[in-house]
Order: structure tokens, then sequence, then C-alpha cells
């Protein structure tokens, strides 16, 4: 693993009992990478195509240095495999340190809708067994942290249940549920990251509907992957001490010329961050979205 990585990054430590955080970075075989979650197809088309019209990966996915589970950057993988490139930019991390937080996306269901008419709904689903659970009252919002569905205009909150060895396949099946209440009912689906519950009568003045996914555990996570299955797309988000962006790897390196095995590219790659230089932001930066972690940001030091 260490012979592919040819930039290490240490960051300053916040606090003095703290130990130093690594980034590594390299360039690695998309095929010996492993996600853990499935994409949005629509969403991939268009990054696909940004992608091969800017003809740079912008920012590397983050990666477990010890199992090669992707954490981040799944629709990035799956672009490059489209547009039939062979290597892709990576950032490794330690999955271990626990200062790597695993969070989630909330679902938030958005139209003009009867609440009777959706909870008839989940009442049938749950009859079928599609989704496992029981109606609890309102006030009781803390144990929807586990997993559970608010209703707007409603005393109740359905708290989902899940029975161990068969988390996937409830996550299959609330993803499906979703799916369908978006198409039965004309609604409008957001994903919105780490919800405060307790805001929850708030924002559903909003929307329809908000769906609290469980969170699988980080063993999970890369126990799912290195089977060869995945979640559903949207399961989890990943936060991380920083991170890099605006690396730029170019396509033409990671198509990998006839001329250059996987060390040769690496060691192109070095020459090529000689030129860049690095600035270091604390988190609030919004370029795109908000980002929560810290920042370090690449630039090219030929362009001033």
């Amino acid at each position: 693993m260490m012979s592919k990585i040819v930039y290490s990054l240490k960051l300053v430590r916040r606090y003095s009992d703290e130990p130093d955080f690594h980034l590594y970075m390299g360039i690695a075989r998309i095929s010996d990478l492993k996600p853990h979650e499935e994409i949005i197809e629509d969403y991939l088309d268009k990054l696909s195509r940004i992608i091969k019209e800017c003809k740079f990966l912008k920012n590397p996915i983050i990666v477990d240095l010890n199992s090669n589970v992707i954490l981040d950057g799944m629709h990035r993988w799956h672009a490059l495999k489209r547009i039939g490139v062979e290597y892709i930019g990576v950032c490794y991390v330690d999955y271990r340190d626990p200062r790597i937080k695993l969070r989630r996306w909330f679902r938030f269901l958005k139209g003009t809708v009867d609440t009777y008419l959706l909870v008839k709904k989940l009442e049938d689903m749950a009859d079928q067994g599609i989704i496992e659970g029981e109606w609890v009252d309102f006030a009781n919002i803390k144990e929807l942290e586990r997993g559970g569905i608010l209703l707007k205009n409603h005393d109740k909150a359905f708290l989902l249940r899940f029975r161990k060895g068969e988390k996937l396949s409830h996550y299959r099946k609330l993803d499906s549920m979703v799916s369908y209440l978006v198409k039965a009912f004309k609604l409008k689906l957001e994903y919105k990251p780490d919800v405060d519950l307790q805001e929850a009568r708030q924002l559903l003045e909003k929307y329809s509907m908000i769906v609290a996914t469980p969170m699988p555990s980080k063993e999970e996570v890369v126990e799912i992957a290195l089977t060869g299955c995945v979640y559903p797309p949207k399961t989890t988000r990943h936060e991380i001490p920083a991170r890099p962006m605006f690396v730029n790897f170019p396509l033409t390196l990671l198509k990998k010329p006839d001329s250059m095995d996987l060390l040769t590219l690496n060691e192109h790659f070095k020459r090529l961050l000689k030129y860049k230089n690095v600035l270091y932001i604390r988190s609030g930066l919004e370029i795109e979205r908000e980002y929560r972690e810290d920042i370090i940001l690449f630039w090219d030091s030929r362009w001033g």
C-alpha cells in the first residue's frame, strides 16, 4: 500500500494531547477499490459529462487505507469507469481513527398530499412486511435516532425496527418505500445531512414526511463493501478532519499512457505536485455546498 502513496500530509494538531492525523494521496487502480453505496443515475450522468469536458478529476476520492473501501466519492469512481479510465486520484485515511465521523442523510419528502393517505400507505406496507416497526408518541422523538418516519400534522411517528443480521435488506426496503411514495404521491425528494430531530415539528411545516434512516457502524460499512454488496445511495456521510480539494488529476494521466505502470504514474503525479501551493482553510467553506470539515486547498503556483 505505501508504495502507492506519493504525498503525505500531517495535519496541525488542534489540541496538544491529540495525535497527528495523516492524509495520504496517490493514484490507484479503479478495480482495486470497493464502493459501499449505490449511485444516483441522473447525477452520475451529469458528473460524467463534467469530468469528461474539463479533462480533470478535481478532487480525490476518500479511501480507507486498510481495506481499500471507498468512503466518499462513489459517483466519481463510477464516472471514471464510465469514461473508460483505469486509474483514479485517491486520498487514503485510516478509517479506524475516531476523528473520522460516520453520519447519515435524512430523506425529506415535499408536496401536497393528505397525511391520512400517507398513514394508510405506511400501515399497508407494514402489513406486507415491506417495513417493520410501531407507532410511538411524537413526544418520544429521541427514540427515532435509531430510524423512523415523521409525518406532517400527525401526533405519532413510526419507529423503524430492524432484525439483527438483516440490516442491509431493511435499508433497501426503506429506500424502495421512499421511491414508491415519491412516485405515487408526486412528491419531491430532498436529502439533508445530520438533522436535529428536536426541530422536526418546525421542519414539517415545509415537508410532508421526514425519514430518519438508521446509521450503520464503520465495521458494517467495510464488511458490506468487502462482500461485494452496497447500501442504497445516500446511506452514509463521512466527515474527516480535513479534505484535500482542487488537486486536479489530469485525465490524460489517469487513462494510463501505454509506457507507464502504476509506480511511474505516481512518480509523474509527484512531479506535478511540486507546482502546487497548499492553503489550509478552517471548516465552513462553501464551494457548491457547505463543508463542515477543514479544507486543504491546492492551486498551481504557475498561475500566480
